[in-house]
């Protein structure tokens, strides 16, 4: 019933049960709105709400070889539904949820050897998300990993000038680790770690 989910809502978001049990509208009617959400990303929300299970479609792909055009795209169009996911997260406050979905990303990640071939999706994330946002390092470490000169420059329109500045300055950090001859887990640690991705639960 309707009872039945606002009970599990306000439980799993402060903002929702804030919004509830107020003397606003939304109190007073028992409705949020969410706007900008496509309704596949708002089933995934309700199953967490119900289940704390984030949903992942299977994939396939193999470890360490190169996936097909195919697998590719599924993996990008996966990967979208889930960023928007975490935003959702966000928004209503739900760091449990914003962390089984990066979770579930970076296992997606190092299954299949997989990244994300369009940026179009980037403003999506960084319209929606404040400087320091976890998801936002995320962007960063995608980046420097796996997008190449001639693709920004064909794609200038997709990376902001913040997110450029970022790269730059962990280019610096890059060739420190190079200059140093350091093992090249080191620089892999330093583009892609989950925990750097994160968000505090306390």
């Amino acid at each position: 019933s309707s009872n039945c989910f606002a009970a599990f809502a306000c439980d799993a978001s402060p903002v929702l049960k804030a919004a509830f049990s107020g003397r606003f509208q939304e109190g007073e009617t028992q409705t949020y709105i969410l706007e900008d959400l496509d309704v596949e990303i708002f089933d995934r929300f309700v199953l967490w709400i119900y289940t704390k299970t984030v949903k992942t479609e299977s994939i396939g792909g193999v470890e360490k070889v190169k996936p097909s055009k195919e697998t590719q795209a599924k993996f990008d169009e996966e990967v979208l539904k889930l960023l928007k996911l975490w935003v959702l997260g966000d928004k209503l406050l739900m760091p449990q949820l914003q962390n089984h979905v990066v979770a579930a990303i970076f296992k997606m990640w190092k299954l299949g050897q997989c990244h994300l071939e369009s940026t179009s999706w980037i403003s999506y994330i960084w319209d929606r998300t404040i400087v320091g946002s976890p998801v936002r390092r995320f962007v960063r470490a995608h980046v420097i990993r796996w997008v190449r000169k001639a693709h920004c420059l064909q794609h200038s329109e997709d990376f902001p000038r913040e997110l450029l500045m970022a790269v730059l300055f962990s280019g610096q950090e890059i060739k420190t680790i190079l200059d140093k001859k350091a093992d090249t887990r080191l620089l892999w640690n330093l583009l892609q770690t989950e925990s750097d991705w994160e968000v505090p639960e306390n």
